[in-house]
């Protein structure tokens, strides 16, 4: 995974739950299937904070967030939160007019 200049990798068997002890392979498939969980969730909360801060600091329509939003739209959390992220005009400094 690619994200604002920095390239995230996932050795594999060196990541979160250590793999290399004999075990039967239906532990191993638990562990596999723990691992995808807390990779996909830490791939869905970088995306979150990179889009969150573009947004916030006005990059979002810029170059220098096309890459998060390209990564972060293969996501199905960000696509469902975000809808059409990168695609309308970033208007986080207005707010929309009271119903007084």
């Amino acid at each position: 995974m690619y994200l604002s200049g920095v390239s995230y990798y996932v050795l594999a068997d060196h990541f979160i739950i250590h793999q290399t002890h004999l075990y039967e392979e239906s532990a191993r498939r638990t562990e596999r299937k723990y691992n995808r969980k807390i990779y996909a969730g830490f791939r869905e909360e970088a995306c979150f904070r990179y889009l969150r801060s573009y947004r916030d600091n006005g990059t979002l329509n810029t170059t220098r967030a096309r890459n998060a939003i390209t990564e972060c739209r293969k996501l199905k959390a960000i696509r469902v939160a975000g809808g059409q992220v990168g695609n309308q005009p970033c208007h986080a400094t207005q707010r929309p007019p009271s119903a007084n």
